[in-house]
């Protein structure tokens, strides 16, 4: 019972710590990402777009929790990768900018999101439009050798 205990108590542990020291990429990397997003085929949209979407959103929710003063700013820098988040205080002209290079992040993360997807779907219906006349050929071809015998 008392190994179970401890077992039961490490997990715990190990659960709480990784919440807490979750690694962000740095804000260029996020960038470079959206903008890479904006730039997909359709035929790698499906595989790509769900692994750039978590990163990418998890970036934002940290980001704006910088802004909001419950992260401390270098967290989102290279030499902040890994640290614990600190609590800090911005001043009023830093919250500002803050919220501005989020909003300019996460605006230009759902233009190219709808980008790629208009991609996608337009290519998608562009097969299924190829394949429905296809069809529709083989069904008239199918009639006429019907009622030529």
């Amino acid at each position: 019972m008392f190994w179970k205990m401890i077992i039961v108590m490490a997990c715990f542990n190990s659960f709480a710590q990784d919440e807490n020291t979750v690694k962000i990429k740095d804000t260029k990397v996020i960038e470079a990402s959206i903008d890479s997003i904006g730039e997909m085929t359709a035929e790698t949209y499906v595989n790509q777009v769900d692994l750039l979407r978590e990163t990418i959103e998890k970036f934002l929710a940290a980001k704006k929790k910088v802004c909001l003063g419950e992260y401390a700013p270098y967290l989102l820098s290279s030499a902040g990768e890994g640290k614990l988040p600190l609590k800090t205080k911005l001043e009023n002209k830093e919250k500002t900018q803050c919220f501005d290079e989020l909003k300019k992040m996460h605006a230009n993360y759902i233009e190219n999101m709808y980008v790629a997807r208009k991609r996608y779907l337009e290519s998608s219906y562009k097969k299924r439009l190829e394949e429905l006349a296809r069809y529709r050929d083989q069904a008239l071809q199918d009639i006429k050798n019907a009622y030529s015998r």
